[in-house]
């Protein structure tokens, strides 16, 4: 449901929350939000998505690997995640803000591609050649996702969008911070532009935008991104390219994790 700015903020601001910190928390989260969109692009109504992080049971990170017929365990977070506020444009642009100071505002235009309209990965591989990689940027993983949706559907995507950002997913720690990214930009676009799609089909799809950066990696975290259930593992089988749900128990259990020396993935 589409809410005016102004509308969320003064229902935040009667918001009892009879001392529940968790809900506070979040409250102050989504104003620190609504704040940052009114700041850069006025009021009106938004729309808002949550990603979460991934976590491995297992630890293991080998989806790209095609030749190991192996599995992965995963679960999303309820404490990580990533949260986007947007905004359809009417021009065929996308603008981006994110509450860390670290990464800068920018913007975007949706690019000019080839219609995918044989073997996707195959004709999408050959436009990421062509095109060449990009300069290390934030905002590339929201490229990936609004470029592959561009070259997938074609003309259908007309309109851009704003939007601004939170995360606290550690950047460079192995939860899918990137990922996360990528996953979002493919749902906005699509919302904004009137076209529905299903969470597996919104995995699949982030997996392959993410190639837009450089790599060629696997979809291990989108599939859990779009998936992952309360007090449910991913299960995710490589070989038969199958996935489902597999009960975690949430109670009395705890699951801790630590995020240590981040990785330099901007080279």
């Amino acid at each position: 449901m589409l809410m005016n700015l102004s509308d969320i903020t003064s229902a935040l601001s009667n918001l009892v929350t009879t001392g529940d910190a968790e809900l506070e928390r979040s409250a102050a989260r989504l104003t620190t939000l609504c704040d940052l969109f009114f700041d850069h692009y006025g009021d009106g109504p938004v729309s808002l998505l949550r990603a979460p992080a991934r976590m491995g049971v297992l630890g293991e990170h080998i989806d790209y690997v095609s030749y190991l017929p192996t599995a992965s365990l995963t679960f999303g977070s309820r404490e990580r995640d990533a949260w986007m506020l947007y905004r359809k444009s009417t021009e065929p642009i996308v603008r981006c803000v994110s509450s860390s100071a670290k990464f800068e505002p920018s913007s975007f235009p949706i690019l000019s591609v080839p219609e995918l309209a044989g073997e996707i990965e195959t004709e999408w591989l050959d436009f990421l050649f062509t095109y060449g990689t990009p300069a290390p940027h934030w905002q590339n993983y929201l490229n990936a996702a609004v470029t592959f949706a561009r070259g997938k559907f074609g003309k259908q995507i007309q309109n851009g969008f704003d939007f601004v950002l939170d995360s606290n997913i550690p950047p460079g720690g192995g939860a899918s911070s990137s990922s996360a990214l990528v996953v979002l930009g493919g749902a906005a676009i699509r919302n904004i532009n009137g076209i529905s799609w299903t969470p597996e089909e919104l995995a699949r799809d982030s997996a392959i935008a993410e190639w837009f950066i450089g790599t060629r990696g696997g979809s291990m975290d989108h599939i859990t991104i779009c998936l992952a259930e309360k007090a449910n593992a991913v299960l995710i089988d490589y070989a038969s390219h199958q996935t489902r749900l597999a009960a975690l128990p949430d109670e009395p259990f705890a699951w801790v994790t630590f995020f240590t020396k981040p990785a330099d993935k901007g080279r």
